[in-house]
């Protein structure tokens, strides 16, 4: 069960550079602030999207942040902020201050004539200006959201997997998170990992580099899916164990599973993921290593065009006691530690 997608290196390496250029010209557009050295804090809930993967309002409540620092106990006129990032509709200052009151983040001064442009933030507000510092600083996030932002961009960028020139997006609003831009590392390996899974593939562009979204990026985006997140199966699963010859089904049509048809793929999106993710561990330089060194293995295991269901199980227990070894609590050790256990029911039952 060989991986069908394939990298082609020297188109990869040449949209790293592009993508640089791009990524140059969009800090010079929109300015990295420096964050704030805070402790680990509890958010605010809110509900929808999460603050920090909304380009304009994660911006927002951090500038709110700066400007109360400098100011404390004065109301903010969110005009100032709208003329900043210089490409927001007309009356969008009005918009994002009932925004912000609505998720608790700042109290709007009413005052005849005045609109919903002039607040404060609130103790709320301070809380997720915070917390978004926090996540500024976390790797594991900050690349997770590039792959799940780039993907998404695709898809609205190109209708019907239209090409699109990836470094439009360094250039955009999309290509930030939590308020920050994202950095040339994290959107070229965003494009490596959406191209080596087969979510997107490189066209030949001779202005730019362009990509494509696949089917398969497409089915992840209207799924509301991550790129990080094992794809559900569609349709019934039956897991028989030790059965060969067992038939269970609720219909005339079936497809009957035995070893040669053992599908490992959510293990094999998982133990990637353990690739990437595994330098921001902050285990020793040994642990790091014997962890990259055991995915690097499942992932071949898995490719095999027979894998061997308890080789499989094996490798990734390992793995997986592994990570549970290294103790802590980052949220990059309780994302893999939760995608491990959605691999586990998706695989093994």
């Amino acid at each position: 069960m060989g991986s069908s997608f394939k990298i082609n290196q020297r188109e990869l390496d040449k949209a790293m550079r592009e993508i640089a250029k791009g990524l140059e010209r969009a800090a010079r557009k929109h300015p990295v602030s420096v964050p704030m050295r805070v402790e680990s804090i509890a958010s605010p809930r809110m509900s929808g999207e999460p603050l920090e993967q909304d380009p304009v309002m994660s911006r927002l409540v951090t500038w709110l942040a700066q400007r109360t620092a400098s100011h404390p106990g004065r109301y903010q006129n969110l005009s100032h902020f709208t003329d900043e990032e210089g490409d927001l509709p007309p009356g969008e200052a009005d918009i994002l201050g009932l925004r912000l009151e609505e998720q608790g983040l700042a109290k709007v001064l009413r005052t005849f004539g005045s609109g919903s442009r002039t607040v404060i933030l609130t103790d709320a507000g301070e809380l997720a200006a915070r917390r978004l510092a926090r996540l500024r600083s976390d790797r594991a996030a900050r690349f997770a959201h590039a792959c799940d932002a780039l993907l998404r961009w695709m898809y609205d960028t190109g209708p019907g997997g239209e090409a699109v020139a990836v470094t439009a997006f360094a250039d955009s609003r999309d290509c930030r998170f939590a308020g920050d831009p994202l950095t040339t590392d994290e959107v070229t390996g965003a494009l490596e990992r959406l191209v080596r899974h087969g979510f997107a593939r490189l066209t030949d562009d001779p202005a730019a580099v362009a990509a494509q979204i696949t089917q398969r990026g497409i089915d992840r985006v209207l799924s509301g899916g991550s790129v990080n997140t094992p794809a559900p199966q569609a349709g019934n699963t039956w897991n028989v164990h030790n059965s060969p010859n067992s038939v269970v089904g609720n219909q005339s049509d079936f497809t009957q599973n035995n070893h040669h048809g053992f599908d490992a793929s959510a293990v094999r999106d998982w133990a990637e993921l353990v690739r990437q993710i595994a330098p921001t561990l902050q285990g020793t330089p040994q642990e790091e290593a014997d962890i990259v060194r055991d995915a690097e293995i499942l992932i071949e295991l898995v490719d095999q065009e027979n894998p061997e269901p308890g080789r499989v199980r094996a490798l990734f227990d390992g793995i997986q006691n592994r990570l549970t070894g290294l103790g802590g609590a980052s949220a990059a050790l309780t994302l893999l530690l939760a995608q491990a256990e959605q691999a586990r029911q998706a695989v093994f039952g």
